[in-house]
């Protein structure tokens, strides 16, 4: 598409000064003309009076007043206190799920990050979406991935602690996935998922193992309050892994339990009694009071054909919060195992309540990775929270776990801001780039009303939901009353 450049010149108006100035000097010009043709013989040349133009110009086609000669001006439509018609911000193009009408220039709003990419309006499409409870953020949320869908685009939600995607995620036909005590459904988070085509046996071994490595150690400190692993321990979970792998068809964390409980004669002559302590941990999983989510094979598959699956972790609501943060990262791994296979399609995965998923260190450089790899995976990420303020929950200031957690958020070339609380603002401004404009507009917006940066342009958008839309996704019924 070629671009164009439109320039307009403001009038200034001559002052009385200047056309006095103006005027006296046309007079001496046409005095000067009068004497030079009575004092010459020959006037076969001259134009008399009648042939010349009137000083303001003749009246007819193409003619017009005479132009002052004025030096050229120039200033901002902020300092002539007017707005230049006829030109308005071109927007972001129209392709791409609809949202709402642009308030800036008055056009409708689209959203599609592969096509935004395409276009190089951003350069990575990943997502940060932010505001307060009441202010329409899962509204926007939601409409815009209901739009997507209906581009062909597909959704994966890695945890629904509410149970508000379940709803949307049975409009358009889709499985959930209700993780839970009690539930008969299972998530193995030691899935190794579909090799990547062009990737050798030996690679594909390589890097699902260094997988599942991560994740144990990911849970084994989360379920030991953040207790890092000894050396000693290190190896007591990769003999146990590389047993499991030796010795089962699909790694649980049953196996894995059984093998650090029970090691080998040379695995205990290497690492002693380091490994129990290890198995008691993770037991909590598979026959504790954690059991019943991790502890088995998965029974649910990805559908290619169907364009969004949901963890519904609702359930796990009231639970602890060690728990909702063992739950999230399982169910992210295991969607990033099954993801990276499916060849050919686009996924947007949504982090609700990314705080709980960014209290593990290890599962903050999981989603670091996914940011950064997320053009040769085929997919953008969204991660949705409440307010900065959460991140109080994330590591203690100045660590570099909360960095981390905090670049995240710098990151993601788009930022969707709906209303702020003035006590959150400063943090807000500070880590999302906003101006000082934007810092005071953020936390006076209204409802269904965002702040929408992508890269380095500002847009401000109100959510216009159609009907159909409103019944579907409106959560404000049961505030209401």
């Amino acid at each position: 598409m070629t671009k164009t450049t439109i320039t307009t010149a403001a009038f200034t108006p001559p002052t009385r000064k200047d056309r006095r100035r103006i005027n006296q000097a046309r007079a001496r010009a046409e005095q000067q003309a009068l004497e030079t043709t009575t004092s010459s013989d020959d006037t076969s040349d001259v134009l008399l009076d009648s042939d010349l133009a009137p000083r303001w110009g003749k009246h007819g086609p193409g003619w017009g007043p005479a132009a002052p000669n004025l030096p050229a001006h120039r200033a901002s439509a902020a300092r002539f206190a007017v707005a230049t018609p006829f030109l308005a911000d071109a927007g972001l193009g129209h392709r791409g799920a609809p949202i709402g009408r642009d308030l800036l220039s008055g056009g409708r709003f689209y959203c599609d990050p592969w096509e935004w990419y395409k276009g190089r309006h951003i350069t990575g499409p990943s997502f940060v979406s932010i505001g307060q409870v009441g202010t329409g953020k899962s509204m926007t949320n939601k409409i815009m991935c209901l739009g997507l869908i209906a581009l062909g685009r597909k959704i994966a939600v890695a945890s629904d602690p509410k149970g508000e995607w379940t709803a949307l995620a049975q409009q358009v036909n889709s499985p959930t996935v209700r993780l839970g005590r009690g539930s008969p459904e299972r998530i193995n988070p030691l899935d190794d998922g579909i090799r990547p085509a062009g990737m050798t046996e030996t690679e594909w071994i390589k890097r699902s193992t260094s997988t599942r490595r991560g994740l144990l150690t990911s849970i084994l400190t989360l379920l030991r309050h953040g207790q890092l692993m000894s050396p000693q321990e290190h190896t007591a979970l990769e003999l146990a892994l590389t047993a499991t792998l030796a010795s089962t068809r699909v790694a649980t964390l049953p196996a894995v339990m059984d093998h650090l409980m029970n090691p080998s004669p040379d695995a205990a002559a290497l690492v002693g009694q380091d490994g129990t302590r290890l198995g008691h941990a993770l037991r909590r999983l598979v026959i504790g009071d954690l059991a019943g989510m991790f502890d088995a094979e998965s029974t649910v598959r990805v559908d290619p054909s169907k364009p969004m699956i949901v963890m519904d972790t609702q359930d796990l609501l009231t639970e602890d919060p060690t728990i909702q943060a063992i739950a999230s990262t399982c169910t992210n791994v295991w969607l990033d195992q099954v993801l990276r296979g499916q060849t050919g399609d686009f996924w947007m995965v949504i982090t609700e309540e990314g705080w709980a998923a960014m209290r593990d260190p290890l599962m903050v450089a999981r989603m670091d990775e996914r940011v950064r790899l997320a053009g040769e995976w085929g997919i953008a990420n969204m991660l949705i929270m409440h307010e900065l303020a959460d991140l109080d929950m994330v590591g203690p200031e100045g660590s570099a776990h909360r960095n981390q957690a905090l670049g995240l958020l710098t990151k993601s070339q788009v930022k969707i801001i709906h209303n702020q609380s003035v006590t959150s603002i400063s943090l807000v401004a500070k880590a999302l780039g906003l101006t000082p404009e934007e810092r005071d507009m953020v936390t006076k917006l209204p409802q269904g009303t965002a702040l929408w940066k992508v890269a380095n342009r500002s847009f401000l958008v109100h959510t216009e939901p159609t009907s159909e839309e409103l019944a579907i996704l409106n959560t404000d019924a049961r505030r209401a009353g």
